[in-house]
């Protein structure tokens, strides 16, 4: 029995010291069962993980890329067409924000009736409150998992109007645009 215990650890040895270092890094570099992973992650502070999001700059984060995306350094795309073919506008970006010229009823101090009045709105991003991450997962010949954000798609929280207060249940959701950082474009979402 003894004999055994000793050949088999002999054996896994061999195995664990048989290869060189240049032999791992090769085998270890063959990535294997790739698939595209798409995740929603949120921005807000969890009351029960406040430790999450301490160290991350959110308004920097997001001001970046969409001061990247305006400014043409970053393409943006439509999340919701299958290729990503051609980028999409900053005027588009904007309504998917819900920025631009919107008809609002004010009251009118003068006369004391509701009037209409066409009103210039800007994009918040304080509504980017998650962000929906596209990754490629693949496994080594290690067993290692390894991963390559392809891309990132800010998702905007927002109210149904401006009178109303902003919570689970009234709260709408709504993807701004989706960039990618390589030549891989896989689609947001399947069809």
């Amino acid at each position: 029995m003894r004999l055994i215990t000793q050949t088999i650890a002999i054996i896994a040895l061999i195995a664990l010291f048989g290869c060189t270092d240049k032999d791992n890094v090769k085998s270890d570099s063959l990535a294997k069962n790739i698939k595209t992973i798409s995740y929603e992650v949120s921005l807000e502070i969890e009351a029960d993980k406040p430790e999450w999001m301490a160290n991350l700059n959110k308004q920097k984060l997001i001001g970046d890329l969409f001061d990247r995306v305006k400014n043409n350094e970053l393409s943006a795309y439509d999340p919701f067409y299958f290729k990503a073919e051609a980028p999409i506008s900053w005027q588009e970006i904007r309504a998917n924000m819900g920025a631009g010229a919107d008809t609002t009823e004010v009251l009118d101090l003068n006369t004391g009736e509701m009037t209409l009045r066409v009103v210039d709105v800007e994009i918040d991003l304080t509504e980017i409150k998650s962000l929906i991450f596209i990754e490629e997962w693949s496994t080594t010949a290690l067993g290692a998992i390894q991963k390559n954000v392809l891309g990132v798609a800010p998702v905007r929280h927002y109210a149904r109007n401006s009178m109303e207060e902003l919570n689970e249940q009234s709260r709408l959701k709504r993807i701004a645009f989706v960039c990618y950082f390589s030549d891989k474009k896989p689609p947001l979402f399947s069809n």
